[in-house]
This record gives structure tokens, C-alpha cells and sequence, in this order.
């Protein structure tokens, strides 16, 4: 695992890529720590390929001091850490790796762990490091950092201007408004104009009345 991972920093071009086992008994590994910097930069970074299992309050404790003493600390946990889910609640996400026996070698897998979703493994060529981490085929890559893909932040659409509609005008005759659009109502006879007039004249009249105190 350790040699694949060099292999795969320095084949996407990234400068002094060293690793380093940290041994726990006499048969399990704890971590493979990968070491390395970025082109056109001296400052060094670290992915940290967590293999045991630790505690929660461990691993937080851990990840604090890497952080201080790193530009940048990538997690990636192997099958039996047991640590996978802390991080998959701190970022939405938990990136994984194994070895799997093909033929008389091994071929090292990445996977990436979401909460509702069974790991999906691919091989390790499948995947880069970017500025942001490590992207896998399910994730993309966005300004914000990476995501799941298919949820990639979607520009909003505003929606279209409504232009107010216009109050339709009183009709002359004051039965009702005049159409904006369509077949127009022939125009208004002189008698239609007197019944208006006649209309609203008694409404006022009527509307005064209703003032008076000495009325009936």
C-alpha cells in the first residue's frame, strides 16, 4: 500500500514524496504516513493512511497535533480502523482504502464512505489529489471543496419578471371594464351613456340621503 501510494503522488507530478510505517505488535501495521510538497511550494504535507483502530477522542487528539505541524493532513482509513465514521460526520464524506489479492500481487483500492450508501471501491488509478483532497469518481471537485457528485452547488435561476397587468378602465357606461385585448364591445350608444349618467347620479343621491340625520 505504501508503495502505490508513492508511486501514484509521483506519477501526478508531486515533489519529495517519502513514506514512512509506524509498526503497532508484531504483525499489524498502524499507519503509512505519506509525505510530500506541492510544485512551487516548500511547505509539507501529509496523508495519513490509518490502519488500527483507535478511539474517537485518540484519533481527534491525533488529527489536532497533525494539523499544527502539517500545510495539509489527508485521512484515509483502512478496513478494520473503525475511525471512518468520525470523519464521515465531520465532512460528509470518509475516503477508504484496501488491498485486494489479484493473482499472485495485490491491487490497492480506494472507496469513498457516505452515510447512506455502501462503499463503492475503484482502483487507485481512478483517483487524484486536489488542493481540496483526495477525488474519487463520486465526488466532484467545487470552489467549496468536494461533494458528493450530483449535489454540486447549482446556480440559481431567478425567476422570470411578472409585469403588473393594468387595471382594466371603467367602461363609459359604468357596467363594467373595457377588454385589454381580444374583440373589442361596440362602442356605446347615446342611450347607454344617459343610462350611466343616470346610474350613478341616483347612487349619489341615494349615498347623501344616507347622511342625513332627518331622513324618512
Amino acid at each position: 500500500m505504501g508503495r502505490a501510494l508513492v508511486a501514484w503522488m509521483r506519477e501526478q507530478k508531486f515533489r519529495n514524496v517519502q513514506v514512512r510505517y509506524k509498526q503497532r505488535g508484531q504483525n499489524l501495521r498502524e499507519t503509512v504516513d505519506i509525505t510530500y510538497t506541492r510544485e512551487g511550494s516548500p511547505l509539507r504535507h501529509l496523508m495519513r493512511v490509518q490502519l488500527a483502530r483507535r478511539s474517537k477522542t485518540e484519533w481527534e487528539t491525533t488529527d489536532t497535533e497533525l494539523h499544527g505541524q502539517w500545510a495539509g493532513v489527508q485521512w484515509l482509513f483502512g478496513t478494520d480502523s473503525m475511525l471512518a465514521n468520525w470523519q464521515m460526520d465531520r465532512q460528509g464524506h470518509a475516503i477508504r482504502i484496501q488491498c485486494r489479492p489479484s493473482g499472485i500481487t495485490r491491487v490497492v483500492e480506494v472507496g469513498v464512505q457516505f452515510p447512506d450508501a455502501p462503499v463503492e471501491w475503484v482502483p487507485q488509478s481512478r483517483c487524484r489529489m486536489t488542493a481540496q483532497g483526495i477525488q474519487a469518481p463520486a465526488l466532484a471537485v467545487t470552489p467549496t471543496g468536494l461533494v458528493r457528485r450530483g449535489r454540486e452547488a447549482r446556480p440559481s435561476v431567478s425567476p422570470p419578471v411578472q409585469t403588473p397587468t393594468p387595471s382594466p378602465a371603467p367602461s363609459p357606461t359604468g357596467v363594467g371594464p373595457v377588454p385589454s385585448g381580444g374583440p373589442r364591445s361596440p362602442a356605446p350608444t347615446p342611450d347607454q351613456f344617459r343610462a350611466g349618467d343616470d346610474r350613478r347620479a341616483t347612487a349619489l343621491v341615494v349615498s347623501l340621503l344616507d347622511r342625513r340625520p332627518d331622513r324618512g
